[in-house]
């Protein structure tokens, strides 16, 4: 089959993963709006609608165009045995990249708000904050990690290392980013999303990656709500404005001293996030060129100007900036 044939295919591919799914969340939505109203409001609706038309519907067209396609490996460049030791340095990458990406993500919205007048919100924090964790760490610890790394780093990467191991992790890790359809998520996205596609590359195991991005979901969806959650009697001391300091002085002393456990682990998270950036900075400077790729010739431009992928890319661009 021809190589460009084989990367439209894909790209076609992922283009038609996005469009079945959206057509089926925006039906499935208007069905429950109009016939049972009530559904909309129950906790698993959201996780419901997001979960079971991807990986009920659209990862089975996915999957059905992408048949025909070889998969690609390397034996040579997939000998990387992973160790403890390497998981935990892979993981506090990622927490680094992750933070950084969401710094990005965040100064990006603020300035598309200043620009436009209009304001965006993270749907994804407002949905952990005030959902139910144990559904939360179904949803986003369990089956995220596992169909997102399926879909992209084993079936994607598989399909374009003809054109090229960096080039494969790149495009992996940018349509991870743009998978999610917003800003607040892409950078970091994009940023872990580098680190998962090279682990796969040079292990040839896909656990471990899904191992990285269920820590980071754990981490990012479940124990950091969990633990601002405990902050919120102290918020609500705040709701109104500074507290009187005449007759409220007691309370919010004792509500700080009731929270100086959750402020220590609070402080301490923060800590191991500049530790990690830190990391990343020192690796970046230090390492880089310790990194290992096969000898095959770069393709980027193949990769980018891809008609499937160019709609994949485009489709993502109008859900993000216009709907």
């Amino acid at each position: 089959m021809p190589r460009f044939l084989r990367l439209s295919r894909t790209g076609f591919a992922y283009f038609a993963l996005l469009a079945v799914l959206l057509v089926c969340q925006f039906g499935a939505s208007l069905l429950c709006s109009f016939l049972w109203p009530a559904l909309t409001e129950h906790p698993l609706y959201v996780w419901v609608l997001s979960f079971l038309p991807l990986y009920g519907i659209a990862m089975p067209v996915c999957l059905l165009i992408l048949r025909r396609n070889p998969c690609v490996h390397d034996p040579e460049s997939e000998q990387m045995q992973m160790t403890a030791g390497g998981w935990l340095l892979a993981l506090l990458i990622t927490f680094g990249l992750m933070f950084v990406g969401s710094i990005m993500g965040s100064l990006l919205n603020a300035l598309l708000d200043a620009l436009t007048g209009k304001v965006t919100t993270n749907p994804v924090s407002d949905l952990v904050m005030d959902g139910n964790p144990w559904i939360t760490v179904l949803c986003t610890v369990i089956l995220a990690p596992l169909g997102e790394e399926f879909l992209f780093r084993r079936l994607l990467i598989d399909r374009t290392r003809h054109l090229g191991d960096k080039t494969a992790v790149l495009l992996s890790a940018l349509m991870f980013g743009a998978f999610h359809l917003n800003l607040h998520q892409f950078f970091y996205a994009f940023l872990v999303g580098l680190v998962f596609g090279y682990l796969y590359l040079r292990t040839g195991k896909l656990r471990w990656s899904v191992a990285l991005h269920a820590a980071l979901n754990l981490v990012g969806s479940v124990l950091m709500p969990l633990l601002l959650r405990r902050f919120q009697p102290l918020l609500d001391l705040y709701s109104d404005g500074m507290p009187d300091p005449a007759t409220q002085t007691q309370e919010v002393l004792g509500t700080m001293l009731s929270l100086l456990p959750e402020l220590a682990l609070l402080l301490a998270y923060y800590a191991f996030v500049l530790g990690s950036i830190i990391t990343v900075i020192v690796l970046a400077i230090t390492c880089r060129k310790r990194l290992h790729f096969s000898a095959t010739p770069e393709q980027p431009r193949a990769a980018f100007l891809d008609a499937g992928v160019l709609c994949f890319f485009l489709l993502c661009a109008v859900m993000i900036f216009f709907i």
